[in-house]
């Protein structure tokens, strides 16, 4: 073999062993950081069997939570399905920058109840920058939510605003609850009451309110749950479950003639505010 070619092969073989270095370097990385996302779940409550890498390049992962209910997805299921969701899309800021999650809830046989997967890219709402500026005291946070929020002929339970949306302490979740005397009350009220909601939101941020996580839950008078209903604002995404009956003015569906009530749903969507206001919708 000439000088050359030896010399070549040399070159070819280094480059080939800094390469694969490199790859198990990023492979160790990732794993630790797939670690440092369990715990944080885990802190938080929700039920992780197992988190699964698809794809590594691009990153996708797949997490998988137990049901505690072997039929149904129960609104404790979906409140972690929602914080799951939650900390993946916003575990690029620890150093996790995946481009697809999935979340799969099963029961104690192994069966699958629900499965949704969320694409995220560098426009997504998930990898915008946090939030910046000075804080807004909280008493005058409630003060714009008391203000703004049209809450037609439904009257206001609570409203509470407390540190923290997951395991991020440096944001704020809202809880806001409402009751309705009855069905045709809420229907008639709500879809003015979701579209005020978002612009006070958006309002509020603007402001220093820096609210991640808005729960919304309005009763009748009886005390049944007519809408359990979650507005992630840092990755833009939406789920609730809402009673039989109630109206879907307030969200886009694709049949309007359809009467069907989906039990439990979640999506990313814009809806139209029905009212004149000075800011847009905020888009997730």
């Amino acid at each position: 073999m000439s000088k050359i070619k030896y010399r070549s092969a040399l070159a070819l073989l280094i480059i080939s062993l800094i390469v694969l270095l490199a790859f198990s370097i990023v492979v160790k990385a990732e794993g630790d950081l797939i670690t440092l996302l369990h715990e944080k779940l885990i802190s938080l409550g929700v039920p992780v069997e197992e988190i699964i890498i698809t794809q590594r390049l691009p990153l996708q992962i797949e997490i998988i939570l137990q049901s505690d209910d072997d039929i149904h997805m129960s609104e404790e299921v979906i409140r972690y399905k929602q914080l799951t969701f939650h900390e993946a899309l916003l575990a690029h800021r620890f150093g996790l920058k995946v481009a697809a999650t999935t979340v799969v809830i099963q029961n104690s046989k192994g069966d699958v109840l629900d499965w949704e997967q969320i694409y995220v890219n560098d426009k997504s709402p998930s990898r915008q920058p946090s939030f910046e500026g000075p804080i807004l005291d909280q008493g005058k946070v409630e003060e714009i939510f008391m203000r703004k929020l049209q809450l037609g002929d439904m009257k206001l339970k609570k409203l509470n605003i407390q540190k923290g949306a997951g395991t991020n302490q440096e944001s704020r979740t809202i809880t806001i609850e409402l009751v309705a005397p009855n069905l045709e009350v809420a229907n008639y009220s709500i879809p003015n009451f979701m579209g005020s909601l978002h612009y006070t939101i958006r309002k509020a941020n603007q402001e220093g309110a820096r609210l991640s996580i808005c729960r919304v839950l309005i009763t009748d008078g009886s005390g049944k749950i007519l809408l359990d209903y979650i507005y992630d604002v840092e990755i833009g995404r939406q789920s609730w479950k809402m009673s039989d009956g109630l109206t879907n003015d307030w969200f886009p569906h694709p049949d309007e003639k359809k009467d069907a009530t989906p039990a439990a749903t979640s999506t990313p969507w814009t809806p139209s505010p029905p009212f004149n206001s000075p800011l847009p919708t905020p888009r997730p």
